[in-house]
This record gives C-alpha cells, structure tokens and sequence, in this order.
C-alpha cells in the first residue's frame, strides 16, 4: 500500500526522508546533500520510503540567490513574494510516484499561499510538471560558474510553474 506523508523537520518521519534522499543523492548523482527543504513529502510503499521531494516556502538556493540575471527576471513576475523552491527530489525509481510527488507539492504550494515554484529544469522534474498539467516557464539559464561541474548538464535553467 502506498502513502504519502507531509513532514517537518524535528520529527522522526523527516530524518528518515533526509537519510533517504541523502542515500539516493549519493548512489545515483555522487552528490551529498548540504541542507534541507523546510517541508518534505515522502512516498512509502508498505513501510519503505521510496521516494520524497522538498519544498522551501521561500527561496533559499544559494545558486538561485547568486545569479542576479535569474533574480532580475523574477521581480517581472506577479506576486514576486510568494515565489517558493523544489528542492531535493528523490525517487528509487522513476514511476508514478514520481508524478504524485510532484502533484503532492504543487497542491500544498497552493495551500500555502505560494503563487510560482521555481525548480531546476531536469528532465524528470520537467516531465513530472507537465504530466500533472503544468505549464513550466523558462527564467531562464543558470550560470555555470554556480553549479558544481557535476549539475551543469542536468541543471541548465530555472522553470517556475
């Protein structure tokens, strides 16, 4: 059976989603995670996590923050304050839940007043915007100089639905 969960950081259900996502960060990108999201929603099988995805009701990427090209082209959009990030998405393998991640974080944004989600265009996450009906826009390319060697293929531009 599967289930969703909505966790914070200070309980037990957030810290495995953490150890989670820090364990498929490494397996699959080489990467390790620095920091985490203020809300993450977890997807379990049975008992297991098999998936989670993040989001921070504010913007606090330091890549997104940096690049004063990216910050420019946001005050263009409307509400500019309710501007939230994805950050961190994890799945053991791409699936369904991947998309009833994504649909879980687009629905709480909302919830939380927040207008835009801005994510970083990987294939995965593009797909599971546009499978839940979203419309991603472009705000354009990050600058390389900001993303470690390993992101710039994966991580070329910012989208905000």
């Amino acid at each position: 059976m599967d289930t969703l969960e909505y966790t914070t950081p200070g309980e037990p259900a957030y810290r495995d989603a953490c150890a989670f996502a820090s364990q498929i960060y490494a397996e699959k990108l080489q990467m390790q995670i620095d920091r985490f999201p203020d809300f993450l929603f977890t997807l379990s099988r049975d008992t297991h996590i098999v998936g989670c995805i993040g989001l921070n009701a504010t913007m606090h990427n330091p890549v997104f923050l940096k690049d004063p090209k990216i910050r420019e082209q946001l005050t263009r959009f409307p509400n500019h304050t309710s501007m939230g990030e994805q950050y961190l998405w994890a799945v053991k393998q791409h699936s369904l839940g991947a998309v009833m991640l994504v649909s879980v974080l687009s629905a709480s944004a909302s919830r939380l007043g927040i207008k835009n989600v801005i994510f970083t265009g990987t294939k995965i996450a593009l797909r599971g915007m546009q499978l839940i009906g979203a419309n991603p826009q472009s705000v354009g390319p990050i600058n390389a100089t900001y993303l470690d060697p390993r992101d710039r293929e994966n991580c070329a531009r910012w989208f905000t639905v």
